[in-house]
This record gives C-alpha cells, sequence and structure tokens, in this order.
C-alpha cells in the first residue's frame, strides 16, 4: 500500500515539476523578449478551436505566438492545433509538428501523451510501422502515469482511436465500452462525441452494423449539444453510410442530404463533395439518377479522395441521360 502511494506522489511530484520548470523558463525568456500582444487568450483559442478546425487554423499560430513559449498555455494551445489537423486530415502538417516535439521528457506529461498519439497515427499513415508502434507504446505508458494522478477519458478515447488505427479493433471496443459504462451522461460534450463517435467507428469495423447505428445515433444527439458545425458534417456522414450498409437508403439519403449542408456552411469541402458522391451513390440503388442532377454538377474533383471508391467517371456512366 505505502509503495502505491509512493508511486502515485512520485507521479504527481513529476507532474508538477514539469510545470514549475516550465513556467520559470517562460518567465526568463519573457523578461528577455519583446512581449507579442494578443486578444487571444488560452479561453478565447479553446473556444474558436472547438466551435472550427478551420478558424482554429487561421488564429492559432497567433495564439501560440503570445503565450510564454514552453509554458504550460503554450502546449495547451498546441494541442487544440493538433486536434484540428487531425480532424481535418492534414496528417503530413500533423506528422511534421508532432515528430518535433518527440523524446522530450521535461513536456508537461498530457502534451507528451497528446503528441505521442498523434505521430504514431500519421508514421502509421506514412508506412513507418515500426515508428509507429513505438510511439503506441509510449502513450500507452505515459497514460498509465498520467491516470495515476489525473484521469483522463478524452485522452483514452483518443489511444483507443489509435488502436482502431493499428487494427487492435477488440482492444479499442472493449477500453471504450469501459469508459461509457463508467461515463454514461458526461456533462462535457466534446468527449461524449468522441466517445461514441469512435464506438461507431469500431462496431463498423468489427461488422456489427446494427451496433455501431446505435452509437452514430447517439452521437448525433450529442454533436448537435457541441455546436461544431464540420463535426456535425462528419457525423451525418457516417450516419448515413451505416445506413446504407443496413440497406436504410431512405435514411441513408436524408442523412448525405444534411451533411452536404453543413459541411457547405462549415467550409468543409472535402466532406461536402464526398457526401455528394456517396448520396448519387445511393440514390441509384433506389432507381434512376439523371446526368443532369445538381448534386452530380456541383462535386468539385480536386476534393474527391484518390481511391478506387470515389471513381468518377465510373459514376458519370451509371447517370441516366434526361
Amino acid at each position: 500500500m505505502a509503495y502505491i502511494f509512493n508511486k502515485k506522489k512520485m507521479a504527481f511530484i513529476m507532474l508538477l515539476h514539469g510545470l514549475v520548470v516550465f513556467a520559470a523558463t517562460a518567465d526568463s525568456q519573457n523578461a528577455q523578449q519583446k512581449k507579442v500582444t494578443s486578444n487571444l487568450s488560452l479561453p478565447v483559442i479553446a473556444n474558436i478551436c472547438l466551435t472550427s478546425p478551420f478558424t482554429c487554423l487561421q488564429k492559432v499560430d497567433e495564439a501560440l505566438l503570445s503565450a510564454p513559449q514552453n509554458s504550460r498555455i503554450y502546449f495547451e494551445i498546441l494541442q487544440y492545433k493538433m486536434e484540428a489537423l487531425f480532424n481535418l486530415q492534414r496528417p503530413d502538417a500533423l506528422y511534421q509538428e508532432s515528430k518535433k516535439w518527440l523524446n522530450q521528457p521535461e513536456l508537461p506529461l498530457p502534451f507528451q501523451v497528446t503528441n505521442a498519439i498523434y505521430f504514431a497515427k500519421t508514421a502509421w499513415y506514412r508506412g513507418e510501422k515500426e515508428a509507429a508502434k513505438k510511439s503506441y507504446f509510449l502513450a500507452k505508458s505515459l497514460l498509465a502515469q498520467m491516470n495515476e494522478v489525473y484521469p483522463s477519458p478524452l485522452r483514452l478515447v483518443q489511444f483507443a482511436n489509435l488502436q482502431m488505427q493499428l487494427k487492435e479493433h477488440q482492444a479499442a471496443y472493449d477500453l471504450l465500452s469501459d469508459l461509457a459504462k463508467k461515463y454514461p451522461n458526461s456533462p462535457d460534450t466534446r468527449f461524449m462525441v468522441e466517445l461514441h463517435g469512435n464506438l461507431g467507428h469500431v462496431a463498423n469495423r468489427l461488422g456489427n452494423y446494427k451496433n455501431a447505428l446505435l452509437h452514430w445515433q447517439e452521437t448525433k444527439k450529442w454533436v448537435f449539444l457541441f455546436g461544431n458545425k464540420q463535426q456535425i458534417a462528419v457525423v451525418l456522414f457516417n450516419l448515413a453510410d451505416i445506413h446504407n450498409k443496413l440497406s436504410q437508403h431512405k435514411e441513408a439519403v436524408q442523412n448525405y442530404q444534411n451533411a452536404i449542408s453543413f459541411s457547405v456552411e462549415a467550409g468543409d469541402y472535402v466532406k461536402a463533395n464526398q457526401a455528394r458522391f456517396r448520396l448519387l451513390k445511393t440514390q441509384l440503388k433506389q432507381g434512376e439518377v439523371c446526368s443532369k442532377d445538381s448534386n452530380f454538377n456541383e462535386i468539385e474533383p480536386q476534393y474527391l479522395p484518390n481511391k478506387p471508391t470515389y471513381n468518377l467517371d465510373q459514376l458519370k456512366a451509371q447517370l441516366s441521360a434526361c
């Protein structure tokens, strides 16, 4: 028992020491450097980033310049930047950002966890499997340390998302299911969106489409409370996909149409064009679709993924003359 207490105490001291060191470093640097003035305080930039990842990326570098360098606030802001890059599917930029902060144990522990998770995800995407696995085990170890002092359910969800990427689907599902039982009605809407959205993803990958549908319906409830229009579009898109897999084409069409509206409003042209393409493919299952359909003519090919599932020429050939 004493051993466990001392271990927790030591972890807390390490976490506190990191914050003190960074605060002292920031004070020293601020005494030597001219302060950059900005209205983008941590609460302001946090609100911006939670509302719109696009606006976040437009403003976050200014906020970083105004924050004391290497301070706790600096790294909290940097985490919002990383999340925006992840949500907007910009893996190359996220890889470069996360790579430069690796192997620096003096950084705040929560940031080290987030950084290790994002580096592992992007390294895996780039085919750097060994580097990704090394960062995965680092994130796992750091999370264990952190949860002894200050449990972070949101970071556990992010870690489960990484497990999915590494194809550890059952482990991810078990972790997320335990969190869902522990936090059935958390007041943190962002956490609830991430929790049920990831449960929807992993249930889908495990082939349990009916269960996935329930989770995406739950995610839809929470994402409207959260209020991020880009994320609303993503959730509606994924909900439509599950309806499609269950041959519920009417419901799929409605959700794709709503996803297009929210994507356009949020400025997410990638998701808007993906939804237009999927909408037309779903409508073809219901009957003929005219080649002059507005959704087809509004598709911007440069925003479609370079994948066989988004073959625009093939889609065009399936449309009817009218």
